[in-house]
Formats: structure tokens, sequence, C-alpha cells
């Protein structure tokens, strides 16, 4: 809750406007009514304009209720939303791999959403509830504190038993949520597998894994809706019961004529405008408790440990470029070291790759050095500096990478490869675009995740963007696994022809792809 105060006291202009309105607009309502009975009582003396100035009050009162409330939903959604971005782009990739996208995607949308919807819906009657229940109690005891205390004995008692039976709810709302999340997770899976469930026939198969898990969602949400059916009698009453007392009680008054019949009617006038929103106190609970799960989720994405900040480092060591000692590192999902105690030393300059079977480790090395990793034991030093100094996104700062599977955007091709150095002028990128050999499809604008190039065409234009970047040092996984002979050529060519000084640390199977490397390293059972 703490967390959530600190969000909106920078409006707390905005709720303290929103709370005055709503006092003033309640206040209103009882000021009408004492009106309507002294008018059917006989003792309204020409203040008709005294009348139209008080409702003139009201609708602007419930005006301002309604801006106020609505600008701080909105300016929440906007402060969440960006906040939950900036914590997933400073979060480890470790982070990223080892939770489902579904779940947080869920959390970024529907869950802010939602609690966008209940501030701008609901946060209007959690101000306005309290303060109309003061004040209308106030203007019924005053009337007449022996009926008010008869009537409202009901509300004091069903109230609290309505609120009671709505805690398992907030439970039942978390666990939907959550299974949500899963199901979302399903939906992302089906889209970025299209291919592979197509080749492999698979389409019934994830239909029954989606409809078995939305069978699980639809039983949660069941059940969470049978426990608010169940409260609807106790809504009936606390709406029913007082009024009719009122009416009974109220009426024997009148015969005997302790109070007159204007009292009544402004007496049960103002009894219904307060039950009728303590009636629906209920959905205010579940949808506070809702709000609060929404919460909850929300600020497990905003809490995601982040990367250590920005340090500087006057590096100690400008020849050796990237050092490990005694290194190991693991997988959660495995059970043995994926590198078990490995060192090497790379000199700034020179050509070093990695080769070994699949699985043998190779890429989780570019991976250590791009710290896209954390290693488990030992120490990763880059001139001389040790990892455990730096921040990771310096360390970046000195690398390009490429992948077996970089990210391209719907833009095109000279903006993809820009994203490698937002400063490059034109001339740069075209000279990086032609180094990677990506001439024959440079003014093509690419779809969603490159998907209309082919797979070498996308390893290029990878390529290229490294080649921009101007590095201090490479890490190529695999760079030429997709390609034709005659373009593996032609950048082999290109990372040969880099300047001398740039370290270039590649992932190959094949051992044509790195001929002519300073050294070669076969990684073997996750040793060297």
């Amino acid at each position: 809750m703490i967390k959530v105060i600190k969000y909106v006291r920078k409006y707390y202009i905005h709720i303290v406007l929103a709370a005055i309105s709503c006092a003033t607009a309640s206040t209103t309502t009882v000021v009408l009514t004492d009106y309507l009975k002294n008018l059917v009582d006989g003792s309204l003396n020409n203040q008709i304009w005294k009348i139209i100035l008080i409702l003139i009050l009201g609708i602007c009162s419930n005006y301002l209720v309604v801006y106020m409330t609505g600008y701080i939903g909105a300016s929440l959604l906007k402060d969440l939303r960006t906040d939950c971005i900036r914590s997933l782009l400073k979060a480890s990739p470790g982070y990223m791999n080892n939770h489902s996208r579904g779940d947080i995607m869920e959390r970024i949308s529907e869950d802010v959403e939602g609690l966008a919807d209940y501030i701008k819906g609901y946060f209007k009657d959690c101000l306005y509830v309290p303060v109309m229940v003061i004040v209308y109690s106030v203007y019924l005891f005053s009337i007449y504190p022996v009926l008010a205390v008869i009537c409202l004995i009901p509300l004091v008692i069903l109230v609290p038993v309505n609120v009671k039976y709505m805690k398992p709810i907030k439970l039942m709302q978390f666990k939907y949520n959550r299974e949500l999340g899963l199901t979302n997770n399903n939906i992302q899976e089906a889209f970025d597998g299209v291919a592979t469930i197509k080749a492999y026939n698979l389409q019934e198969r994830m239909q029954k894994k989606y409809h078995s898990a939305l069978f699980r969602l639809l039983k949660i949400s069941n059940e969470t809706d049978l426990r608010q059916y169940n409260l609807e009698p106790i809504s009936r009453a606390i709406q029913e019961l007082p009024v009719d007392i009122a009416l009974i009680t109220g009426g024997l008054l009148v015969f005997k004529g302790d109070i007159t019949i204007g009292v009544l009617i402004a007496f049960i006038s103002i009894l219904r405008s307060l039950v009728n929103p303590l009636s629906m106190c209920y959905q205010l609970v579940v949808r506070s408790q809702t709000a609060i799960v929404s919460i909850k989720r929300v600020f497990e994405v905003i809490d995601i440990p982040k990367e250590r900040d920005m340090v500087f480092s006057d590096f100690s060591d400008k020849e050796t470029a990237i050092e490990f000692e005694n290194v190991s590192f693991k997988y959660d999902s495995d059970d043995r070291n994926t590198l078990d105690n490995i060192s090497f030393k790379i000199i700034k300059g020179q050509h070093v790759a990695f080769v070994g079977k699949s699985g043998s480790g190779k890429s989780t090395i570019l991976k250590l050095i791009a710290t896209f990793l954390e290693a488990d034991k030992g120490k990763i030093k880059i001139y001389g500096s040790d990892y455990s100094e730096l921040s990771p996104e310096y360390v970046r700062s000195k690398i390009a990478y490429v992948s077996q599977d970089d990210l391209l955007f719907p833009l095109s091709v000279e903006e993809n490869v820009r994203v490698g150095n937002p400063l490059a002028d034109s001339e740069k990128i075209l000279d990086a675009i032609t180094r990677a050999g990506c001439d024959s499809f440079k003014d093509t604008i690419l779809t969603e995740r490159g998907s209309n190039l082919s797979g070498g065409q996308r390893q290029r234009l990878a390529m290229a963007r490294a080649l921009v970047k101007d590095a201090d040092i490479y890490l190529f996984d695999e760079p030429t696994s997709a390609l034709d002979s005659e373009t593996e050529r032609v950048i082999c060519k290109t990372i040969e022809n880099l300047p001398k000084e740039k370290t270039v640390i590649t992932v190959a199977h094949k051992l044509s792809t790195v001929d002519g490397y300073d050294c070669i390293y076969t990684v073997k059972g996750g040793c060297l």
C-alpha cells in the first residue's frame, strides 16, 4: 500500500479537490431534501432562487468528482505502464528468459488497465461512499434520532458481514489472473511457433492445450462468480430492510403526530440515498479486491531486480580484451555444469574461435561475455576489470553481438542497421550494408521480426548492425550458418578485414569459417 501511496501522492491536490467535491455534492443533496421537507409541510417561502443555486452547485461538484478521479486514473495508468516498461528494459536477460512472456504481458496490459478502470470508476465511490455515509447519517440523526438508530442497526450488522464474505474472492481473483497469464502464454507460443506447429501438424495438440487452459480458467471464473452471487441476498437486504423499517415505523410516528409527512419523506429519501451505495458495497469490495491483486502483480513487475547501475572504469589492462578465470556456469534446468572451471585469455586484436558439438557450451561463453548470463563461480574480466565492478550496460557498450536469432524490427533495412549506432550518418550505414552483403535487399521494408527476409538475409542484416556499432570486441555466434557458400566467403572476408585493433570471438561448427584465426578452442563437456 505504501508503494501505491508513492504514486498517488503526486496527485494529492486532485484527490483533495475530489474529496471536497464529494462532501459538497452530498451536502447539496441533503439541503435539497430539506427544502423538499419544508415544501411538503408548507413552510417553504420564496426560496426558489436558493434551490436553483444549490442545484447548480451540486451539478458542478459531481462534475469535478468525475473529472478529478478520471484524471487521476489516466495519469496513474501512464505512470505505472512507464515504470513497468522501464523495469523490464533494465531487467537482466536471465530474468526475462526464466519468466513467461504471456504472464508479463498480462500484467502490463490487463492488470494495469484494470487498475486504471478501477480508479476511474470505483475510486470515485471509495471517496464518495464514506463522505455520503457521514453526511447522510448526521442528517438522519438530526431529523429523528430514534428512527435513525432503528433503521441503521441492520446496516451496521449486514455491511460488515457482506465485506467479510468477500475476502476469499481476493484469493480467487489472484488465481484467475495468474492462470490468465499462462493462457495468454499459450497464444504467444502459437504465434511464435506457427511454422513448427504446421510443419509437425501440431494444430490439434495446441488446440487441446489451449482448451485445457481455458477450461481451468472457466472453472476459477465460475467459482469466483458463485461466491459473488451468494452475496446478492445480503445486498438486497441492505437495500430493502432499512427502508421497510422506515416506512412502517415512520408511518406509525406520523399517525401518532410525532413527525410530519415532510419529515418522513425527507428521511426515506436520504435513507435510500444512503442504502443504495451500501447495497452495492459488495461490488465495490470485489473491485477493490481485484484492484489489490492487480496492484500486487503490477508491482512485481516494477520491482524486478535491475542490473547494476552504470559504473565507469579506467581499464587496468589495455591489452587483455577478455579473460576467464576458473569460470563455471549451470542453467537452472540442468543437473550438471554447462561450463566447468574454464580459463582462457584473449589478447586485444586477436581472432579467437570456439568450436565443438551442439550443446557443449560454446554459445554460453559468448552470452557470459555479453553479460546476458552471470557466472556461478570464477571471474570474467574485460581489459583487466572484473565484471562484478562494472555495469552490464557499460560492458555491452564495448561489445557488438550477433546471435543466431537477432531481433529485426518492422522498419527499413537502413533503420534496422541504425539500431547498432543511432548516431551513425548515412554514409556509415550504407558502408556497413555493403560490407555485410545486404545491397541486394537494402530498399526492403521489413515485416514483423523480418519474416519477409530469408534466413541468410536476416543474418547479414544482423552482421551489418554489428559492423556499424564499431565496437572494440565482436561476438559472432554461428555468423554463416544460414548463408550460401558465396555469401559465406563475403562475410568471412569482412570479418577478416576488420581493423587490427578489433577483437573477434566466434562460435562455429565449420572449421572453414574460422580458418586463419589466431586461436581455436574446442569445447567438450563444458571444458576447453
